[in-house]
């Protein structure tokens, strides 16, 4: 059982959020190769069960966090790490048979583009924010339901992934503002219906999933709507509810520490880390033993423990070292 806050000062919530998000992160991107390779769609039941609120709920946190910072220091901090891993994933994809891996990535910064729009929305949102904060939420909402549109705002420099997320870092930018973050999750009556309503979401959006497959597509924001206006709604309706639930699991996650809570501070290595190991393994070396029994156990049990070991003290802090 983790220990109540009694003399320290420290959030724990967002350390624990973060460690587990990371978590969920590399268990998605380890299960992709079944659905890219194989076709299996129970892909599509694991995404919807922890994506929803995952990457929308990393962008909060960042900009919850987010303060303005030297160009030189976004640079080494998102930008150098991102191109480094892609110039490696581009390596370790040119041996993968019958894979053009250079022409097939030209543009494309992989699962590397977290790092790519935390660096440009660090960038501009100090100028942004001379705006008034809800009338910039609301266009950057009204923005990327526009964008959907264009066919051409797409996987290119995650442009529209860029453009989709940004709501979110505003939504953590005005939740820091307000400081009821605090007040919340210090309420035990705030956080027991935070966590109802969260369940409650996950069940209907669930639910509406198996009634609508292609509803899971709209989660990214990378989704366009090939001519269908339609879409725009569900466009609308994912922001609803991701940004319903990153907000609910923020106020529901313990604010206690456990044995894994100083890993949270550490969860960017293994984001950073973990391409490595799904291009080496994933993509390549363990494609033969996919459909074995113990080739499901290492794909979505050892790739993932595999990855979350990074967070070892030496190697955040050779990481840390190259990134700041």
């Amino acid at each position: 059982m983790g220990e109540e806050i009694v003399k320290s000062n420290r959030v724990y919530l967002w350390d624990n959020l973060k460690i587990i998000l990371i978590l969920f992160v590399v268990i998605h991107h380890a299960s992709i190769p079944y659905v890219v390779i194989k076709g299996q769609h129970w892909t599509e039941v694991l995404y919807m069960v922890i994506m929803p609120y995952t990457m929308s709920s990393f962008t909060i946190i960042s900009g919850y966090w987010f303060k303005p910072r030297h160009l030189s220091v976004l640079i080494k901090r998102y930008l150098f790490p991102c191109m480094l891993m892609i110039f490696l994933i581009y390596g370790i994809r040119s041996f993968e048979p019958n894979t053009p891996a250079i022409q097939y990535y030209r543009w494309r910064l992989d699962i590397m583009w977290y790092l790519w729009v935390l660096f440009i929305y660090c960038l501009i949102t100090p100028k942004l924010l001379k705006c008034n904060l809800n009338v910039l939420l609301a266009t950057s909402v009204l923005l990327s339901l526009v964008a959907g549109f264009f066919p051409s705002i797409g996987g290119a420099f995650a442009l529209s992934r860029m453009i989709g997320f940004y709501p979110f870092f505003l939504l953590g930018v005005k939740m820091r503002n307000s400081g009821k973050v605090n007040e919340w999750v210090n309420d035990k009556k705030t956080v027991r219906w935070a966590r109802i309503i969260f369940i409650s979401i996950m069940v209907l959006y669930l639910a509406f999933f198996f009634y609508s497959r292609g509803i899971h597509l709209f989660i990214s924001f990378s989704h366009h709507y090939d001519g269908n206006w339609h879409a725009m709604p569900y466009r609308l309706f994912t922001y609803l509810v991701c940004a319903a639930l990153s907000v609910t699991l923020i106020v529901s996650m313990p604010n206690k520490q456990y044995w894994f809570t100083k890993y949270g501070s550490r969860s960017m290595t293994p984001y950073i880390l973990h391409p490595l190991l799904l291009y080496t393994f994933s993509w390549n070396l363990a494609i033969p033993i996919m459909d074995k029994w113990y080739g499901y156990v290492f794909y979505m049990l050892v790739i993932p423990a595999l990855s979350m070991m990074t967070v070892h003290r030496k190697i955040d802090g050779f990481v840390k070292k190259l990134t700041s």
